[in-house]
């Protein structure tokens, strides 16, 4: 199963597995985007990083408009080779935890990766024989779980392991809401299933009778 979130240990391995010169451009912009990470925590603290004030720290442009402008299509470009090299990275030597580099400019997980996770969790439901409210259940308890866990480490000064329960409660939050969605759109499909009109066609004839 993938991990429950990325971890700046992920992150600097991956950085590392590139391999890319001091010098390059590539590796500016990296070093950019990972200068913002000061911890853990920030992994999911962090949404997005404005491209403009990275744009500030690689090319040195200050506040100029017109030359901040100028690079950001460089930027754009730049960052999307960068996804593409990580992409290409070993996932099970170079790259476990399965990093990218996101629209918003922050290192998160691959989509591919997120939905590997979510897969897995369904597979797991599905041998277990649980429903989706089971599962939504389920979710909710050990969640509530966590949160209870986490306010007795914050009284017991227990900071890292408070940090690691708080990325798993987001994780499963955010994968309860996407079962809850999915248990949404069974019921709609079932209630269009209840109003579908059965006809039968002994009285489909009688009516063309009728008509005639």
């Amino acid at each position: 199963m993938a991990n429950i979130s990325i971890t700046l240990d992920g992150v600097d391995r991956a950085i590392a597995s590139l391999k890319y010169k001091e010098s390059s451009i590539k590796n500016s912009v990296l070093r950019a985007i990972r200068e913002r990470y000061s911890s853990d925590d920030a992994m999911s603290q962090i949404k997005s990083i404005d491209a403009d004030e990275l744009i500030k720290t690689i090319w040195n442009t200050g506040d100029d408009i017109e030359k901040i402008k100028s690079k950001r299509r460089n930027f754009y470009s730049i960052r999307s080779s960068i996804s593409s090299d990580l992409a290409a990275l070993s996932p099970e030597t170079e790259n476990p935890e399965k990093i990218t580099i996101t629209s918003e400019n922050i290192f998160d997980m691959t989509e591919e990766a997120k939905n590997t996770l979510l897969n897995s969790f369904s597979e797991v439901a599905r041998n277990a024989n649980l429903d989706l409210n089971q599962i939504t259940d389920v979710l909710k308890s050990v969640t509530e779980m966590i949160t209870k866990m986490e306010l007795e480490a914050k009284g017991s000064g227990g900071g890292k392991f408070t940090d690691t329960l708080e990325q798993i409660k987001n994780k499963l939050l955010s994968i309860s809401d996407v079962v809850s969605s999915e248990d949404e759109e069974i019921e709609e499909v079932e209630e269009l299933d209840d109003d579908v009109e059965v006809v039968d066609a002994e009285d489909e004839e009688g009516e063309d009778v009728e008509e005639v």
